[in-house]
C-alpha cells in the first residue's frame, strides 16, 4: 500500500494536512488522543462512536477531530456575529 495522506477540509475551500510535522495539527492529535482516552472504563473499553471497542481506530480518532474543528469554527461564528451586533449598538 502507498501512502496515505488525510486532510481536514474547511468551509470556503481551505484545507490541512493532518501530520504530526506540523505543530498545530500534531497538537489536535494530541488532544483527540486524550478525548479518546478520556472514555476509557476501568475493563479497558474505549466509548468512541457507536459501539465500545477495545481498539479504536484512526476513524475514530479523525472523527474526533473533526468533531472539534467543527465546535470551534461555531465558536468563532458565534463570536463575530456577537461582535457584529456590538459594533451595531455602539
Amino acid at each position: 500500500m502507498g501512502m496515505v495522506s488525510t486532510f481536514l477540509v474547511y468551509r470556503g475551500g481551505t484545507y490541512n494536512e493532518l501530520t504530526k510535522k506540523n505543530g498545530e495539527m500534531k497538537l489536535l492529535l494530541q488532544r483527540a488522543q486524550e478525548a479518546m482516552e478520556a472514555t476509557k472504563d476501568e475493563e479497558g473499553w474505549y466509548h468512541v462512536g457507536s459501539y465500545p471497542t477495545k481498539r479504536p481506530s484512526e476513524a475514530s480518532l479523525y472523527e474526533i477531530i473533526s468533531q472539534m474543528e467543527s465546535a470551534m469554527y461555531d465558536v468563532q461564528v458565534k463570536l463575530r456575529k456577537n461582535g457584529k451586533k456590538e459594533e451595531m449598538t455602539a
